[in-house]
C-alpha cells in the first residue's frame, strides 16, 4: 500500500504454504550511538543502540580486555588492517546465531545479550578466519575454545563441550558441515559447532595453548609440519593438512581417534592408519640420515598424503644411507675424511609425480667415494705389509700434507707405496750386485747412506724426495761395475805410469862421464887366466 500517515508501509504476498517461514530485518544504523574502544594499537568503533547503555558498556570491556588476551594466546598481533566495528544488532538472530564475524566488512555483529562467551568468539575469529584453513569445523572450534578460556580467565564459567553421541540428530562427519550459514539446518548446525567444540577442546586440552600457537602459526603460514622453515606440499584434502600439523607440530597423540570418530567419513579412516604407518616409516629415516635432512622429495610426498610413494621412497632413501655406512667404515679404516657432496644432493633430491624419489646422483657419488675409498684401504694394507721388510715406518695417509679426501689420499699412499716398494728393489739390488769390479767400485760409493735417507725422507711424508733419493741410488748401483772398471783401469794407468817415472828416473841416473874403466882384456890364455877386475869411476849419485 502507500505509505500512511507515520510512513507505512504494508506489503502482501498471497499464495504462501504452511512452512513458509519469512524473516525481516529493519535497522536504521544512523541512529547507532558511537564509541571509540581504547585497545593499543587498534581502531575499533563500537556501535550500540540508543537506549542500551548497559550492552554498550558491556561490550566495550570484553573487546578491550579480549583482543590483548589473544594476542597473548594466538602468539600475533591484532591481525586487521584499517577500522574494525563491534555492532549490536538483531540480524545474527533471526537467524539462529548469537552473532557472526564479516571478514569483508571487518565488523562484529552481536546480538543484545550480554554475553561475553559470543564476543570472545567472534574476536577470534578475526584470527582463524583469515586463511587459516578453509575448513569450517576448525575455525568454529578453535574460536570457541579461546573463547571458554577467555571467559574462564574473567573469572566466570566457561561453557564446557560435550562429546554428542553417533546417532546424535544432524551428525555428520564434520568435514561435510557446510560453510553456508544462510542455508543452514538447525539440527546440523547445533551438531557442527558442539562437535567441533568438543574435538578441538580435547585437541587443546591435550597439548596447551602453547602447542596449540604453533599449529596455528604453521596452518596460518603454510609451512611443512616437518621443515617450519619450508613451504608445505600440501595435500588434496584440507583435513589431511590439519591431521598433519596436530601430530608432528603439536604432539597430540590422540588425533587419529578423534579424525576418525568425528571429522572425517568411514573411507578415510584407513587412509589415516596408512598415513600413520608411513610418518613412523619416515621418522625412522629422519633418524637413520642423520646429520642428513631428511629427503625433501619423502617430506613432500608425506605431506601430499602419497602413502605407497613414500613407502618405495624409504625403500631407496635406505639404500643410499647403506652407501654411506660403508663411506664411513673406509673413513674409520683410512682414517681419511671424505668430504660429504652426496649429503646435500640427498636431501634435496625431489619428489617426481608419482613412484620413489631418484636418488641416483647421491649414489653415483657414494658410489664413486666407496671406488676410491676401496683402493685406498688397499694400498695402506699393501704399505703396513711392506714396512717392515723395507726397515720403515711411513706417516698414516691422513697425516700427510694436500691428504684432504679419498682421491688425494689414493694418490699420496700410491706414492708412499712406490717409495717403500723402491727401498726393498734398491736393497735388493745392492745385495745382488757382484763381482771383483761391482766390489771395488763399492768403495767409499756408501749406497746404503742413500737408502738410509731415502727412509727418512718417507718417515717425513716426503715421498717424492724418497723416490728421487732412490733413483739416484739406483742408478749408482748400475753404474758399480763401471765405477770398478775404472778405477781399475786408473790403477793400472797409474802402476803404469809409475813404473815409467821409474824407469825414466833410472836412466837419468846414467849421465855423460859416468863411463866404466876396464883394463884391456888379456888375449889368449892370457885371458882365460887372468882374474877381471872392474873399477867404476864415483858417480854424481
Amino acid at each position: 500500500t502507500p505509505p500512511d500517515a507515520l510512513g507505512a508501509t504494508v506489503y502482501t504476498r498471497a499464495g504462501l504454504g504452511e512452512d513458509t517461514r519469512i524473516t525481516v530485518g529493519m535497522a536504521d544504523d544512523t541512529r547507532l550511538v558511537a564509541r571509540e574502544l581504547d585497545v593499543e594499537g587498534v581502531d575499533i568503533g563500537l556501535r550500540s543502540w540508543p537506549d542500551d547503555p548497559e550492552w554498550a558498556d558491556f561490550a566495550a570491556g570484553r573487546v578491550e580486555a579480549g583482543i590483548p588476551a589473544l594476542e597473548g594466546l594466538i602468539g600475533t598481533d591484532w591481525p586487521v588492517e584499517g577500522r574494525f566495528a563491534v555492532r549490536e544488532t538483531v540480524e545474527p538472530n533471526l537467524y539462529g546465531y548469537a552473532g557472526w564475524f564479516d571478514a569483508r566488512s571487518n565488523e562484529i555483529a552481536v546480538g543484545e545479550a550480554l554475553d561475553a562467551d559470543t564476543i570472545y568468539h567472534e574476536l577470534s575469529h578475526a584470527w582463524f578466519n583469515r586463511g587459516l584453513s578453509t575448513e569450517r569445523w576448525l575455525t568454529e572450534g578453535l574460536a570457541q575454545v579461546y573463547a571458554a578460556e577467555l571467559v574462564r580467565r574473567d573469572g566466570a564459567d566457561p561453557r564446557v563441550p560435550a562429546e554428542p553421541p553417533a546417532d546424535s540428530p544432524g551428525a555428520l562427519p564434520l568435514t561435510d558441515w557446510a560453510a553456508d550459514v544462510t542455508e543452514t539446518d538447525r539440527v546440523t548446525e547445533e551438531y557442527g559447532y558442539d562437535t567441533s567444540f568438543w574435538v578441538l577442546d580435547v585437541l587443546v586440552d591435550e597439548i596447551g595453548f602453547d602447542r596449540t600457537r604453533d599449529v596455528v602459526t604453521v596452518l596460518r603460514n603454510a609451512t611443512s609440519p616437518y621443515d617450519p622453515d619450508a613451504p608445505a606440499a600440501l595435500p588434496d584434502a584440507e583435513w589431511q593438512r590439519l591431521y598433519d600439523a596436530f601430530v608432528e607440530v603439536g604432539g597430540a597423540t590422540n588425533t587419529g581417534d578423534l579424525f576418525r570418530s568425528h571429522v572425517v567419513g568411514p573411507g578415510d579412516g584407513g587412509l589415516i592408519e596408512q598415513r600413520d604407518r608411513a610418518a613412523a616409516d619416515v621418522a625412522e629415516l629422519a633418524q637413520r640420515s642423520t646429520p642428513w635432512a631428511l629427503p625433501v622429495g619423502v617430506r613432500n610426498q608425506l605431506e601430499r598424503w602419497d602413502v605407497d610413494d613414500v613407502e618405495e621412497s624409504v625403500l631407496a632413501a635406505d639404500d643410499v644411507v647403506e652407501r654411506r655406512s660403508v663411506v664411513e667404515s673406509i673413513e674409520e679404516v683410512t682414517g681419511v675424511a671424505e668430504p660429504d657432496p652426496a649429503g646435500d644432493v640427498y636431501a634435496s633430491a625431489p619428489a617426481p609425480a608419482r613412484g620413489a624419489v631418484d636418488f641416483s646422483e647421491a649414489t653415483a657419488l657414494l658410489d664413486e667415494s666407496i671406488r676410491l675409498g676401496d683402493q685406498l684401504v688397499d694400498r695402506q694394507r699393501r704399505i703396513v705389509e711392506l714396512a717392515d721388510p723395507a726397515e720403515v715406518t711411513p706417516p698414516d695417509v691422513a697425516d700427510i700434507d694436500g691428504v684432504e679426501d679419498f682421491a688425494t689420499g689414493l694418490a699420496a699412499a700410491d706414492t708412499q707405496l712406490l717409495a717403500v716398494e723402491r727401498i726393498i728393489e734398491v736393497e735388493d739390488e745392492l745385495s745382488s750386485a757382484s763381482g771383483p769390479l761391482v766390489s771395488i767400485g763399492r768403495w767409499g760409493a756408501d749406497i746404503d747412506a742413500d737408502i738410509d735417507e731415502a727412509r727418512a725422507e718417507l718417515e717425513s711424508g716426503n715421498a717424492e724426495a724418497a723416490l728421487d733419493t732412490l733413483a739416484t741410488a739406483d742408478g749408482r748401483i748400475d753404474d758399480l761395475a763401471l765405477a770398478g772398471a775404472v778405477r781399475v783401469l786408473v790403477a793400472g794407468a797409474l802402476v803404469i805410469a809409475l813404473a815409467l817415472v821409474a824407469f825414466v828416473l833410472t836412466r837419468h841416473r846414467r849421465r855423460p862421464g859416468d863411463e866404466i874403466d876396464q883394463d884391456p882384456e888379456p888375449a889368449g890364455e892370457a885371458a882365460r887366466s887372468a882374474p877381471r877386475s872392474i873399477s867404476f869411476r864415483r858417480s854424481a849419485t
